[in-house]
């Protein structure tokens, strides 16, 4: 039996961690009784949509393949709905608003630039 290096201890733990934070963040949605209805059906629509749990829309993972979903699930609700940024933030489990102006930034920026991209988003409007 060996001992475990340094960085293998760091390595597990920091996975430990990222875990952790995912159950955390799925565990605060389900419990979130005053969540906007359409900001739950946003939220599924947009996980449906790119084949992920909405558990991750509420994570701080930062693999683009939860970024772009998490960015249009913030651009749809800061568009649909009539809430404030640091509402919206607070839907998403974030602390600070300017994360929900970033996000609509970004995929506005996108919508202008890419026409396939805004299609794929005019699409995810058309199922909620």
């Amino acid at each position: 039996m060996s001992i475990p290096t340094l960085n293998e201890v760091q390595s597990a733990f920091n996975t430990f961690v990222a875990i952790a934070d995912q159950y955390m963040q799925a565990a605060r949605q389900l419990s979130n009784e005053s969540q906007s209805p359409i900001i739950a059906r946003i939220k599924t629509t947009v996980a449906r949509h790119y084949g992920i749990s909405p558990a991750f829309l509420m994570s701080l993972d930062k693999r683009q393949h939860f970024v772009l979903p998490r960015h249009v699930a913030m651009y749809l609700a800061r568009e649909l709905t009539s809430l404030s940024n640091k509402a919206l933030a607070w839907e998403f489990g974030r602390k600070e608003h300017g994360t929900i102006s970033y996000a609509h930034r970004v995929i506005k920026f996108r919508m202008e630039t890419e026409p396939k991209f805004k299609a794929e988003i005019e699409e995810i409007k058309e199922d909620l």
